[in-house]
């Protein structure tokens, strides 16, 4: 019906004009000095219309000329997110079915990317110390993605991590300490202080650590119960920090039971994290 409509309004203002142009008989006459033009008005109005026409048709090619540039920027981005969420998705998909090379890949892809976040960089990391390949987690670790102050809780849970990871306890200890200092206490870093004393042998300093996370509700009290119960039972039996690695790890598989259906759930706050820090 509006296609109908608009084709009969068409066809009035034709007619219309026609009946206008064969009854005007008017002229239009410019004159000056050793120039003279002259036509009918009917040729006059339609050289005005067609030139009024072009003349703004002309400042809109002009106009997007000059935003060409702007809109072939717009345009790149828009694909790099598109890629972006594409690859985020596949990413969290590996991490969840345990794939966790290709999450690797997946986010070495994505933080190849302009405007890349820090989230890959951390699930990366995560995915290369399931796998304890120690190289490719330093360099998630120390990627610029994290390289900003605000992720300075999530870079240093990482460190550590990687500390237990090559069995080097003292550092991790370390800077989960220094940690301390600026941060407070924190759930996940006192795990990884407590996993850290026990691979250095240093069980007198494990029960304060259990009460500090039982303060802060990261273990219920029957868990912290059962850990210092563990705890105290080894140093009765006169625990020597220079146990051989068999009697640590089974010292460590007493002590942490409690523990071990937390481990995932610890990478999960690391990733977390992030968006904390943000």
């Amino acid at each position: 019906m509006k296609l109908l409509f608009r084709l009969l309004l068409i066809v009035a203002i034709a007619v219309a004009a026609g009946i206008f142009a064969r009854l005007n008989s008017g002229y239009v006459q410019l004159s000056a000095p050793m120039f003279r033009f002259e036509s009918s008005l009917n040729f006059f109005i339609i050289v005005w219309l067609f030139s009024f026409a072009l003349f703004y048709y002309m400042i809109r090619i002009v106009r997007g000329v000059k935003q060409l540039p702007e809109w072939w920027r717009m345009r790149r981005i828009q694909k790099v997110r598109e890629k972006m969420f594409k690859l985020q998705n596949e990413l969290f998909f590996s991490l969840q079915r345990e794939r966790f090379h290709d999450a690797q890949e997946k986010a070495k892809e994505i933080l190849s990317l302009p405007e890349a976040y820090p989230l890959p960089a951390v699930i990366g990391a995560i995915a290369a110390l399931k796998m304890r390949d120690v190289k490719a987690a330093e360099e998630f670790i120390h990627c610029d993605a994290l390289a900003p102050l605000v992720y300075r809780v999530t870079r240093t849970l990482l460190e550590a991590e990687l500390y237990l990871v090559k069995k080097e306890p003292l550092r991790a200890l370390s800077l989960l300490r220094e940690m301390r200092e600026w941060e407070g206490l924190h759930s996940t870093a006192l795990k990884f202080e407590l996993q850290a004393l026990v691979n250095a042998g240093r069980f007198k300093e494990m029960l304060p650590v259990i009460e500090q996370i039982e303060n802060i509700r990261a273990l219920t009290p029957a868990e912290a119960k059962f850990m210092k119960e563990a705890v105290e039972a080894q140093l009765d039996m006169g625990v020597s920090p220079e146990l051989s690695q068999d009697q640590k790890n089974e010292v460590q598989k007493e002590a942490l039971v409690p523990q071990q259906d937390q481990r995932s759930h610890d990478s999960e706050e690391n990733i977390g994290l992030v968006a904390h820090d943000q």
